[in-house]
């Protein structure tokens, strides 16, 4: 592949996603959708019935240190819960409160109402590709990420 097309593909990935998260701000502040400042990352990770810290960790391919803060912060503003496991007293399960649950479907709600206007001109074909194309993407950039 030439250079100068590698670079135009990179820069289109970026533009893009920083277009798409700017229509989406602006769509959430007029619509006063208060999703904003939920920790998706880790939220999105979080099972019906709790998961423990190391699950977490390994979901979100990140630090024990930096899970053990997102949790701490998101039991603060009262989005999870922290209990004592039923089979090792040792190990703390992550639970969404009810609170999280209803901020996340809102969320997701209005995520999938605004990714149907915004996608609305493509077919279901151009629509598939994308979708296959871009979870190619990340699974390179988390590839990338880690060498």
């Amino acid at each position: 592949m030439h250079k100068k097309t590698q670079t135009s593909l990179v820069y289109l990935l970026i533009n893009n996603g920083k277009q798409a998260k700017r229509i989406a701000a602006q769509a959430l502040q007029a619509q006063d959708v208060s999703t904003q400042n939920l920790p998706l990352s880790l939220l999105s990770q979080i099972d019906k019935e709790g998961n423990s810290l190391a699950e977490l960790t390994s979901r979100m391919q990140c630090s024990k240190q930096e899970t053990s803060r997102q949790v701490q912060l998101a039991e603060s503003k009262g989005w999870v819960v922290l209990q004592a496991s039923a089979k090792d007293k040792r190990a703390k399960i992550v639970t969404l409160t009810p609170f999280a649950k209803q901020q996340m479907n809102q969320g997701m709600d209005f995520y999938a109402d605004l990714e149907k206007k915004l996608l609305q001109g493509l077919s279901a074909t151009e629509k598939q590709q994308i979708l296959a194309v871009q979870k190619k993407m990340q699974k390179l950039l988390k590839e990338f990420e880690l060498n």
